[in-house]
């Protein structure tokens, strides 16, 4: 995804972040990177991750969860390959306060300049 400079930067934080996380982020439309011209990229990532943080995760049966397990642990491994491999070329996390539990996943933000 490209937010160019003239975006509104927190309503692309908002819109980037719903379709990251729709369907558990398993789809082959799920973005996986945002370039973001530098003079946004604090407001776009502060409403990116503000979404990111409100998405519950859980089971169906409970009406506040908005996003259900990944499908195995091959996608729960690749999942936390991508994480790692970005935090080691110097990204940042942000986490929610959930740890990963069995194929439910947190809706987590890596941040970090391109290279």
């Amino acid at each position: 995804m490209i937010v160019a400079e003239d975006a509104d930067p927190v309503a692309a934080g908002l819109a980037c972040a719903t379709r990251k996380y729709r369907n558990s982020r398993q789809v082959c439309t799920s973005p996986t990177r945002f370039f973001v011209h530098e003079s946004l990229c604090r407001p776009f990532t502060e409403a990116f991750l503000e979404k990111a943080r409100s998405i519950r995760v859980g089971t169906g049966w409970i009406p506040t969860r908005r996003m259900g397990p990944v499908a195995d642990h091959r996608r729960v491994d690749a999942l936390e390959a991508l994480t790692a491999g970005a935090e080691a070329k110097g990204a940042r996390l942000s986490r929610q306060a959930a740890e990963p539990r069995g194929l439910f996943l947190p809706a987590d933000g890596v941040c970090g300049p391109a290279g």
